[in-house]
């Protein structure tokens, strides 16, 4: 139950972020993302201490969580104690309403 709370809060967090980025006009901000573990769906491999950073709508990279530093501009969301899916849905979590 614990871990399906977990996604949900992980795709809420996402979800108004988007929604924040989308609502600003400006110049894309960058979103960080510090994600305390992260699976690579391209090789399989679960990575642990790693940074997304998300520009406008699209990931621009995956880093290192030493290798990146924030600016006072950027949104910063700390998933430190997560497990971060980039470009993965569960769609298998049942979702209901509050």
């Amino acid at each position: 139950m614990k871990t399906k709370t977990n996604y949900f809060s992980l795709a809420a967090a996402l979800f108004t972020i988007t929604v924040n980025l989308a609502a600003a006009q400006t110049s894309p901000k960058h979103v960080i993302i510090k994600a305390g573990h992260l699976l690579d769906v391209r090789t399989g491999k679960l990575l642990s201490n790693q940074t997304l950073t998300i520009e406008g709508d699209k990931i621009v990279s995956i880093t290192s969580a030493s290798e990146v530093k924030a600016s006072a501009a950027d949104v910063v969301v700390d998933l430190s104690r997560a497990t971060v899916l980039p470009g993965l849905i569960d769609a298998h979590t049942p979702h209901q309403r509050p």
